[in-house]
């Protein structure tokens, strides 16, 4: 390489350095313009944190949005917290929105089953490639399977508990109960 060579390389990279040093002293500016909006919406009584979230949601995806909503919900189901939990709504609000929460509990069974069977498909792939026993394979199917009902089974119980039915469908009711109410207390350590 000839100096000159050199020269235009060295000159090239110090202006593309400097560059990126303008843009993150910009970004500085810019971080700063905004914690200053955030303290001034904080001062008027608006909680910040929740607007973080919203311009958060605002930058995502409608289907990306959707998505996420619908794992949490899933996730939700899967701990045991209902959507009254998350959602404390005044009685009336909760009749105007009971058929809303209906199909998403729906929604999120069938979004379990399906992936319930995506599992079982995967299973037996691992199955036919030689990755794991059959045994192993037997026992993905059976859990897959359990899951799957149990998230059907669950919805049942709330439409049966709904409709004003007192005793449990399922056996296990009361060994659920039982489970959420030690997870409530919190770890218990040895």
């Amino acid at each position: 390489m000839s100096d000159d060579q050199t020269n235009v390389a060295a000159d090239e990279l110090r202006s593309f350095i400097e560059r990126i040093e303008r843009l993150e002293e910009d970004k500085k500016e810019i971080g700063a313009d905004i914690k200053d909006v955030y303290g001034e919406a904080k001062s008027r009584g608006y909680d910040t944190k929740v607007m973080r979230k919203l311009v958060a949601i605002r930058k995502q995806d409608q289907n990306e949005r959707q998505e996420q909503d619908a794992i949490l919900e899933l996730y939700m189901m899967a701990l045991g917290m209902g959507i009254q939990e998350r959602l404390p709504l005044a009685d009336e609000d909760l009749r105007t929105r009971r058929p809303a929460r209906k199909s998403m509990e729906d929604r999120a069974a069938a979004r379990l089953t399906e992936a319930m069977a995506d599992t079982k498909d995967l299973s037996a792939e691992m199955l036919a490639d030689g990755l794991i026993t059959p045994e192993a394979h037997a026992e993905n199917v059976a859990l897959s399977d359990a899951v799957a009902a149990r998230a059907h089974g669950r919805k049942s119980a709330r439409k049966a508990r709904s409709a004003g039915k007192d005793r449990p469908l399922h056996a296990d009711d009361a060994e659920d109960e039982r489970l959420r109410n030690e997870r409530a207390k919190g770890p218990v350590f040895a």
